[in-house]
């Protein structure tokens, strides 16, 4: 596969150093509880946020945190919940250790079950990996050799590992996610697989990608989904990064002065162990122990270093979350809970602060149709000037009087065509007054 190399002309990447420590902060501990391996993280439509931490289940408001039923979770056997995810009808799942977490968010109550509890004959052992698809089924693996399916309380196992042999699934640590396109998606040590859901346990309906496709040394730790741009993101345990687009696998080749080279154990190499596609639509990339992570933004690098309020040295990050104002949530193996306020959004009587910013532009690159989706401060409509420069700066359209605008909440898109243009690199420039922001916008 031929690799994706980040170069803009003569600019490769640019690091950029955040030391803005009045942006972070981090909690310890809730109720003298000290908050240590939060495996997973979620955010309800109220806009509090769920994890696990230290034999214990806590949700948090802007106002206080606290526990959620806390001994109906660690007095039972469904302990170590590894992950979280929200469904249609608005429950919190949660994998644990033998079995299921359901949270009803419309009247917080929790409730714990497991197979033998519903179908009276065996139970799943290590349930380490969840997702939710366009059906609200529930998916999931275990120490089984199975890709599973709950649906309802239908339980149904496909096997792709034990006597099938088409993925080797890891019994400690497997990712699963769901596109939009009918796939569930699985790491595993040799590979990872789309599989259907349109499956039946006769029929398999499935495309494996191999090691060498992946452009994988080892084996697949993370996989996180571009919902926006259609994309799958995956890493290895060796430090390598790829994304899936157009039906092909492309290396993200990362320079060498942005790879933390900390040797884990004193043995094997540093990796990606969380991908994650913030608000801004932006890759987030954290090491599995660093004192940085990286953002990939408009196809620069950039790297942002953790203060040192928050970490002395380094820091392992097992979730990570955005709540609906852009905030970023960090859950540790040992640094607690980590908080990072969207310096652009202040959520003071939930009003935008700033004059306005650019949530998302894609498809990026684009070779026809491109949207730009923006916030802008109500006031002042009349001074904004929307457009797109060329590289030398030189104005190519004049978009303003294309913005479609919510007059109540300052949300604003514009969609334009660049079919016409040249193949390479434009700026989106939008101002108002003193204030300017510009954003890379690729024709191919």
């Amino acid at each position: 596969m031929k690799a994706l190399f980040l170069i803009v002309f003569a600019c490769i990447f640019n690091i950029c150093k955040i030391f803005c420590q009045e942006d972070w902060s981090r909690q310890e501990k809730i109720d003298d509880i000290i908050l240590a391996n939060i495996s997973t993280l979620a955010v309800d439509s109220s806009n509090r946020v769920i994890f696990p931490a230290s034999d214990n289940i806590f949700i948090q408001d802007s106002l206080n945190s606290q526990k959620i039923n806390g001994s109906l979770y660690s007095d039972t056997k469904y302990y170590n919940l590894r992950s979280f995810e929200v469904s249609k009808d608005n429950i919190l799942w949660g994998a644990s250790e033998l079995g299921f977490m359901k949270y009803y968010l419309d009247n917080d109550s929790l409730a714990f079950f497991d197979r033998k509890s519903i179908k009276g004959d065996w139970d799943y052992e290590y349930i380490n990996g969840l997702t939710i698809d366009n059906n609200n089924d529930i998916w999931f693996t275990s120490r089984n050799p199975y890709l599973s399916k709950l649906s309802g309380n239908e339980f149904t196992d496909y096997d792709v590992s034990y006597e099938n042999k088409i993925l080797s699934i890891n019994f400690h640590k497997t990712k699963l996610l769901a596109d939009t396109s009918s796939n569930i998606w699985v790491s595993g040590d040799d590979g990872i697989l789309a599989f259907s859901t349109n499956s039946t346990q006769n029929k398999f309906i499935y495309k494996k990608f191999t090691l060498e496709e992946l452009n994988f040394k080892n084996a697949c730790a993370e996989l996180c989904f571009d919902k926006i741009n259609n994309i799958i993101w995956a890493s290895s345990r060796n430090g390598e990064v790829s994304y899936f687009k157009e039906n092909k696998w492309n290396q993200l080749v990362i320079p060498d002065s942005l790879i933390d080279k900390t040797k884990l154990g004193g043995i094997s190499n540093n990796f990606i162990n969380k991908i994650f596609i913030d608000k801004n639509n932006r890759v987030n990339l954290f090491w599995h122990t660093s004192n940085y992570y990286l953002i990939l933004d408009n196809y620069i690098i950039k790297k942002y270093v953790f203060p040192s309020s928050i970490c002395n040295t380094s820091l392992t990050v097992f979730s990570v979350v955005n709540d609906k104002y852009g905030s970023l949530y960090l859950g540790t193996l040992e640094n607690g809970l980590i908080k990072k306020v969207n310096p652009i959004i202040n959520t003071v009587d939930n009003q935008i602060l700033s004059d306005f910013y650019i949530r998302k532009i894609y498809p990026n690159p684009s070779k026809n149709i491109v949207t730009i989706e923006m916030v802008l401060n109500l006031v002042d409509l009349d001074e904004y000037d929307v457009r797109l420069n060329d590289l030398m700066g030189l104005e190519v359209v004049n978009l303003t009087s294309n913005i479609d605008i919510n007059y109540i909440s300052g949300e604003s898109s514009c969609t334009f065509n660049i079919e016409k243009l040249n193949q390479g690199v434009y700026f989106l420039c939008v101002s108002k007054g003193q204030e300017k922001i510009s954003k890379m916008i690729v024709k191919y």
